[in-house]
């Protein structure tokens, strides 16, 4: 016989979804303001759904396992596929890669949520690696204009790449 659901488990579950999806949303805002693909909707749902699939193992196996931890690997595997296909471009160009890194933290930030005692901090991870986003991408901004600047190209073979 199954015993009843404790009301503080439930409140518990629902409080990591939320911060798992607020911490997804985090991640997702750079791409969203820039409308690139794999936004807010995106992240958050990366992450909750990292959430859901750790806390379901845990609940199935009765507690952190060998077993819970096969699911951190299809996670992992999973989300490969997601960053895989922001990175699909044409042309020899690879773009997206920051997206694909963003979506696979988000992965993270979702399934350390579902193990970690205070998931706020979940949201920790989620705002230093968006602060990491925006001051390397201004770092990259300020360096691409430096080149430019010189007369020469930013990139392979010109003025601020390595060899020049």
């Amino acid at each position: 016989m199954e015993q009843p659901i404790d009301p503080v488990t439930i409140l518990a579950g629902l409080w990591k979804f939320v911060v798992a999806a607020g911490a997804g949303a985090i991640l997702g805002l750079p791409a969203q303001v820039k409308r690139r693909p794999g936004g807010i909707r995106t992240h958050a749902l990366v992450s909750l759904g990292a959430t859901v699939f750790c806390m379901t193992s845990i609940a199935v196996v009765g507690g952190v396992s060998a077993d819970v931890l096969r699911a951190l690997q299809g996670i992992t595997t999973g989300v490969g596929f997601i960053g895989g296909a922001a990175l699909l471009r044409g042309d020899r160009i690879v773009q997206g890669i920051n997206t694909a890194a963003s979506i696979w933290i988000a992965a993270a930030v979702g399934s350390a949520i579902s193990f970690i005692r205070s998931p706020v901090l979940g949201l920790v991870a989620a705002l230093v690696a968006t602060v990491i986003n925006g001051v390397f991408l201004e770092l990259d901004l300020r360096m691409e204009r430096r080149a430019q600047a010189g007369g020469g190209e930013a990139g392979p073979g010109g003025a601020g790449s390595p060899g020049s």
